[in-house]
């Protein structure tokens, strides 16, 4: 997770992102600190987000997802959230995610799959479409606002993967398909030696 930005246009600086243990020691991973606010809470929320190639690109390949770890240090954040921009329609799409848990890690992971729970500007086409080119792909988080000592939140382990149907789940799907052909062929009159 080097070479993460929260700067404009996706970004807003209001916490600082580390990669403690970077430079080959283990341990590395994103950290995304927000300061302590001096005894007034106020709303502050940031987007870490990546442009480079292993990040862009063509998401459409059926059964892309993607999975990561989260980590929440001293609290949970209000909003925890997905972002994928498309450079075709210029639309942000997102997909909230909900940390339940201070002081571990959890893991998520989310397919690139309008019905898995994505939402933006559009539908699942739109959504289909969009996935053509995407530009960049980041995590937004939001402190706790009713907190203003220092928060910090983690992100580790970011992985794309293909999903593929388990062997004996394609065994059942064929079973079944062939179960209902003999039913059809015994209704029709034929016999079914299947």
């Amino acid at each position: 997770l080097e070479g993460w930005v929260n700067t404009p246009p996706a970004g807003t600086g209001d916490a600082t992102l580390s990669n403690p243990g970077a430079g080959g020691s283990p341990g590395g991973y994103l950290n995304i600190r927000f300061g302590d606010q001096g005894g007034v809470p106020a709303y502050e929320e940031d987007t870490a987000y990546n442009t480079g190639a292993d990040y862009t690109g063509n998401y459409q390949e059926e059964g892309l997802s993607l999975r990561f770890s989260f980590y929440a240090e001293d609290m949970l954040p209000s909003t925890s959230i997905i972002y994928l921009h498309s450079d075709i329609s210029d639309t942000t799409w997102e997909y909230a995610f909900d940390s339940s848990m201070v002081g571990s890690w959890e893991d998520f992971s989310v397919s690139f799959d309008y019905s898995a729970g994505w939402s933006g500007w559009g539908d699942a086409d739109d959504f289909m479409a969009d996935l053509a080119s995407i530009d960049w792909i980041g995590v937004n988080v939001a402190r706790d606002w009713m907190n203003p000592a220092q928060q910090d939140y983690g992100i580790d382990n970011w992985e794309y993967y293909i999903t593929v149907p388990e062997p004996g789940a394609v065994y059942l799907l064929v079973s079944a398909f062939l179960s209902l052909g003999c039913a059809y062929r015994r209704r029709a009159g034929t016999r079914c030696t299947a």
